[in-house]
């Protein structure tokens, strides 16, 4: 025993036979807790919590002795300094076994990110880590995996339904090519005989369902595609500039004032392409002055944004603005629509005009695909015949 450990048992003895009670030493906080903690606690506690202990570098307090697991040296007293074991929280080595001087303790005892492991836990605790990687590259190689075979699952799934969609639209061209070819065509002349004879069709009708190829059958119904989303402006009045640029947005602006009118908000976006048709300088007498008429202005637009203005145009005929109430709103059609256009509107206007009841009137509704003749509650009915669009039958395409 070392002569300070010898002095202070001499002097315990002394103050006992006197019957003064032995001094209280000061403990710090970290040794009293590990005063009161069981072996047991200690025990499952395990490297986790030891880990984030701070209370490595501890001494002994006055009721404990901590043995040397190496020198087996008994210490007791608080200013003895050892290290403690992060794993077991059992096994202590002095600092003369570890050859360590007490300024490298003091400098390394609190940290957490040096660790002290005693012989017998070294080997457990390198095991573990081992484990612990090992489990943690298997549960990271499994996932991989997995994502890797779900992404490969998804991407097969994805290109089998793209074969069998284009699968299934060669079928169906196959189908309708067939169809058209299996079609009997007969003469002009014969086909206008037996449509007026049979079903009393016009001879301008019956000539337009003969005498097309299947090209001209196939590109009649891309037109019809191509024209799905668009809206002929009439009457709206041009950009003066000569920048082409400066007039695609003047004819954006004029369009999004003429949807605010109808209680349509659209933006920039939502118009996809403007564009001017017909000849510049067309004039025509209006209320017997003579004008120069605006070229229709074609709009494409989402589907929706499309849909919602053809429903609220009619609110274009109470507007404030002069000019507004004048502008015309129709679908873009062909050619051939057209001209059905102007047989059903003429049809139309016929059977108003034998209608027996005034409260009803008759009027062309439905897309441009399929106008059919509609009787219908007459509603003001003067005030938008005669908002109809000025060159509405006149309307012009590229090449026409």
């Amino acid at each position: 025993m070392s002569d300070k450990q010898s002095d202070s048992s001499n002097t315990r003895d002394k103050m006992a036979a006197t019957g003064h009670p032995p001094p209280t030493k000061v403990v710090n906080k970290g040794a009293r807790r590990k005063a009161s903690a069981n072996t047991a606690d200690r025990e499952r506690s395990a490297s986790r919590d030891s880990m984030k202990s701070s209370s490595r570098n501890v001494s002994p307090s006055k009721s404990e002795v901590w043995t040397c697991d190496t020198c087996n040296e008994k210490f007791s007293n608080e200013n003895d300094c050892l290290f403690t074991c992060q794993y077991c929280d059992v096994n202590h080595r002095c600092l003369k076994c570890l050859g360590i001087p007490k300024t490298a303790y003091k400098a390394v005892g609190n940290r957490i990110d040096m660790p002290w492991f005693c012989t017998v836990c070294l080997e457990k605790t390198l095991k573990t880590l081992k484990d612990q990687k090992s489990i943690e590259d298997r549960c990271s190689d499994y996932l991989s995996d997995f994502s890797r075979r779900k992404i490969e699952e998804r991407l097969t799934k994805m290109e089998a339904d793209m074969v069998g969609i284009r699968d299934d639209m060669g079928v169906m061209r196959e189908e309708l090519m067939k169809e058209i070819k299996d079609t009997k065509v007969i003469s002009a002349d014969e086909a206008v005989s037996s449509a007026e004879t049979d079903a009393g069709v016009s001879k301008v009708s019956a000539k337009k369902i003969v005498g097309k190829s299947d090209e001209q059958i196939m590109n009649s119904i891309q037109e019809r595609i191509d024209r799905k989303n668009n809206i002929a402006f009439y009457n709206i009045p041009e950009g003066s500039g000569n920048i082409k640029n400066e007039k695609i947005e003047h004819d954006k602006h004029e369009i999004r004032q003429i949807a605010k009118e109808m209680g349509v908000m659209i933006l920039a976006e939502d118009i996809l392409v403007v564009r001017r048709i017909g000849k510049t300088g067309l004039r025509r007498k209006v209320h017997g002055e003579d004008v120069e008429v605006p070229r229709i202005l074609v709009a494409t637009f989402t589907e929706n944004i499309k849909a919602t203005i053809m429903k609220n145009c009619y609110k274009l005929q109470f507007s404030e603005v002069a000019y507004i109430k004048k502008v015309g709103v129709k679908h873009d059609m062909s050619y051939d629509e057209r001209q059905k256009e102007k047989e059903l509107r003429k049809e139309a206007k016929d059977k108003t005009e034998a209608e027996k009841d005034p409260n009803f009137r008759y009027l062309v509704r439905g897309p441009q695909w399929d106008r059919k003749i509609v009787r219908v509650k007459s509603f003001k009915a003067k005030g938008m015949e005669a908002n109809e669009p000025i060159l509405g039958s006149l309307t012009l395409s590229p090449g026409e």
